[in-house]
């Protein structure tokens, strides 16, 4: 009965989800994500003035709760400035920056919480369901230990 009522709990919260908002029971975050790698290189300064202003990074599309990342996609790389801007980069600077390792997709810079909130999330659940079905167990052990006395 309990996992009925979480699942309906669970199919309702998808249900209702809007995007970037935060409200509800579980919090359900959707959109547009940037993620900072670091500054331009020197050249790509050099050419571009403006860059020193701006840092290399990531827009992606994602999936999450609790404002840990569950699903992450379609990822570009672009000029990130601050959490919410970004700039798309000239094609001789994308070119540039997508051979360099340094600025591969695995250097995003992204807090703990973000990265791997999500396996934390799962282990709570399967501890609640752990709990339960022991605590199920020793009350039906109880009960039939009364009728047997």
């Amino acid at each position: 009965m309990r996992l009925q009522r979480l699942f309906l709990i669970l199919s309702f919260s998808l249900l209702t989800v809007l995007p970037a908002q935060a409200k509800g029971l579980f919090i359900i975050n959707t959109g547009d994500e940037m993620f900072e790698i670091g500054d331009f290189p020197a050249e790509v300064v050099q050419s571009y003035p403006s860059a020193k202003d701006f840092k290399a990074g990531y827009k992606c599309e994602h999936f999450g709760v609790l404002w840990a990342d569950v699903w992450t996609w379609n990822c570009a790389l672009v000029a990130v400035t601050g959490e919410n801007s970004y700039a798309d980069l000239p094609d001789e600077v994308l070119t540039r920056l997508s051979s360099d390792p340094q600025y591969a997709f695995g250097k995003v810079k992204r807090d703990l919480w973000n990265q791997y909130g999500v396996v934390l999330l799962v282990l709570v659940l399967v501890g609640i369901g752990v709990f339960s079905k022991m605590g199920k167990s020793k009350k039906a052990d109880a009960a039939q230990a009364e009728t047997a006395a």
